[in-house]
């Protein structure tokens, strides 16, 4: 009896082993892709199967280092050095440096040049050929309108009258200079006496008080010489200065 149990048992082991088998086939193997050099073997994979994982990309520029702060180097100022006075210089006509409280004297001529300086030189006053460059006095100037010997400034003014522009041969005369004393810049000067640089400059402040001007306020006063070489008148044409422009029509004998 219990060896047909047995059996029956061992049957229904078989039946059910074969149903089993025949509900799960065995899977085939992958596949297996080989490159052409044999060197990487990659299997493949269902596409359905691939994850596509998306990834941001942030370019990072790093910030430079700050330089360290360099300490400013203070220095003292160098000593300045006392520029030494040269004649005053004008575009047109004469011009003449003024003292401390003194306007500056622009000049034009209603006389022929050769007239006035003839006057000029007849009352004392003396023609100089100045080195700007070097700033002195090379020297005299002849009333031929020669280069002459040295200046001798005993009774002369200090201050100066630039008349370049107007006198006859300037450039020839300068030539001649540059030939003698060397290449340089030069200034044709009239230096007129004290006494009557001082009657100049006293009419002067007479017509700028005239007109109701405080001289301290005028910085140039522009005139014209007329006559002829026995006579100079001086007509003020106009002050300038903080105050504005006057025009004026005072006159005075030199």
């Amino acid at each position: 009896m219990k060896l047909t149990r047995s059996v029956i048992i061992l049957c229904l082991l078989a039946v059910f082993c074969i149903i089993f088998v025949n509900n799960h086939p065995q899977k085939q193997p992958s596949v297996v892709k080989q490159k052409e050099n044999d060197t990487i073997v990659k299997k493949e994979v269902p596409k359905e199967k691939l994850i596509i994982v998306p990834i941001d990309i942030v370019q990072y520029t790093p910030k430079p280092k700050p330089e360290p702060v360099k300490k400013k180097e203070v220095s003292e100022p160098p000593e300045q050095k006392k520029a030494k006075p040269a004649p005053a210089k004008s575009s047109k006509g004469s011009s003449g440096n003024s003292g401390d409280n003194d306007p500056a004297i622009l000049a034009s001529y209603g006389m022929p040049i050769t007239s006035y300086l003839q006057f000029m030189t007849g009352q004392g006053a003396k023609m100089a050929m100045y080195n700007t460059t070097k700033g002195k006095f090379v020297c005299a100037i002849t009333s031929a309108g020669t280069l002459g010997n040295s200046v001798n400034h005993s009774g002369l003014s200090p201050r100066a009258r630039r008349i370049t522009n107007d006198f006859p041969n300037a450039q020839a005369l300068i030539n001649e200079a540059r030939r003698r004393f060397g290449n340089a810049s030069y200034e044709i000067l009239l230096l007129m006496t004290e006494s009557m640089d001082d009657r100049l400059h006293r009419n002067i402040k007479r017509v700028i008080e005239e007109v109701g001007r405080n001289t301290g306020n005028v910085s140039m006063v522009r005139v014209t010489y007329t006559g002829s070489s026995d006579s100079v008148t001086v007509l003020v044409d106009r002050l300038n200065g903080s105050g504005g422009s006057v025009q004026t029509s005072k006159s005075f004998y030199l």
